[in-house]
């Protein structure tokens, strides 16, 4: 089962608090609940604060390239996109996103073209 496997690999690459933590997480949960989302969901609510996740939504909505390399500005948009996924729904709005974001410069280059496909 993939899941299950999912789950196994996570579980070796945890530390000893989080391994720990995991274990007595599951202590008292049925082993059918116990799923790829399962554990996504509680690792998040354990290890990943709204204030963090807030944070990198705000820096992904107010992302500029300003005078970042291109290179610099793909990096952090890739990173900070998936905090923004709810404001994200196509790939289409994607690029927009990612165009807005360009300097004057490149900007006008590459909303001209009217890319659809990140």
């Amino acid at each position: 089962m993939l899941g299950r496997a999912q789950i196994e690999c996570a579980i070796a690459l945890l530390g000893d608090e989080a391994l720990s933590w995991w274990e007595t997480t599951t202590l008292t949960t049925p082993e059918e609940k116990v799923t790829w989302k399962f554990f996504v969901e509680e690792f998040k609510k354990k290890y990943i604060s709204d204030q963090y996740l807030n944070d990198h939504r705000t820096r992904f909505l107010h992302l500029k390239q300003a005078n970042k390399p291109i290179e610099q500005y793909v990096a952090k948009f890739c990173t900070y996109c998936k905090y923004g996924a709810e404001y994200i729904k196509t790939e289409k709005e994607k690029c927009r996103k990612f165009t807005d974001g360009l300097n004057d410069e490149l900007g006008p280059m590459f909303t001209s073209m009217e890319i659809e496909d990140f």
